[in-house]
């Protein structure tokens, strides 16, 4: 890094710490803007912050695929959209 001299293992290693020198965070979280450095901190902010809730039972998910699982072994649930 030419801003404090730390070796990283490659470019993408390197793009990534830059952001720390730049401020740049790319990543929005599309449910409310917050942005973040990396798509790793931003997913991991969705799964924790923006659970997705069956509307039938309550019961919450952290993955649309996983709702849509939880509503086909449950027939008496109806689509969330």
């Amino acid at each position: 890094c030419s801003e404090c001299g730390r070796t990283l293992s490659g470019q993408q290693s390197l793009d990534q710490h830059m952001r720390i020198h730049t401020g740049e965070k790319p990543f929005a979280c599309p449910h409310c803007g917050i942005t973040f450095r990396t798509n790793c901190n931003r997913n991991s902010h969705i799964r924790t912050v923006h659970r997705i809730t069956c509307l039938t039972c309550g019961e919450r998910f952290d993955l649309k695929t996983e709702l849509n699982q939880h509503l086909i072994t449950n027939e008496g649930h109806t689509d969330q959209e």
